[in-house]
């Protein structure tokens, strides 16, 4: 007889994946999303939208600015956050010429690093580092019922896997 889900050795008695501790300051930036927007018609230009969550942990109002800087480009916003304050930062960005992400039959996986980093005064309570790339994607079902996918206005096969956890 096979089974398929033993019992584990231990039990389950014991830590299975890694443990973090992490220390937050007093204002800690909890994510950042970079939404690319690009027309396929027209791939001189694209939008960014960046969205950043600031949470003030301290029992007191903080008062600073967020800046994000990346290739071609750079913002700052002042920011007031009360005392226990989460709120949503929303910026956007023009990149003139962007280098575009395909996939690697179609072209060259174009990355873009961006930094955003909260600061009191000159000082850089927590900042955050995003990898991304700009790009279009679109998705649709076609006449048979099958998910079809277009890259940057051009038809893309995607190809995939499937993958879970050990049980062990």
């Amino acid at each position: 007889r096979l089974d398929w889900n033993p019992r584990p050795v231990d039990e389950s008695m014991g830590i299975i994946r890694p443990v973090q501790l992490i220390s937050t300051p007093d204002v800690q930036i909890q994510d950042v999303y970079i939404k690319p927007v690009v027309d396929p018609e027209d791939l001189s230009q694209a939008r960014l939208l960046v969205n950043s969550i600031l949470v003030n942990h301290s029992e007191h109002a903080a008062d600073g600015v967020v800046s994000g800087m990346y290739e071609g480009g750079e913002f700052t916003v002042p920011v007031h956050l009360e005392a226990g304050e989460s709120r949503e930062i929303s910026v956007e960005e023009t990149v003139n010429n962007p280098r575009i992400w395909w996939t690697r039959e179609m072209g060259s996986p174009e990355l873009y690093h961006m930094n955003v980093a909260f600061k009191n005064g000159e000082e850089v309570s927590h900042s955050r580092s995003v990898t991304f790339g700009i790009r279009s994607i679109e998705g649709y079902v076609d006449e048979k019922g099958h998910r079809q996918f277009v890259l940057n206005g051009r038809p893309v096969l995607i190809k995939g896997g499937g993958w879970s956890d050990d049980i062990f």
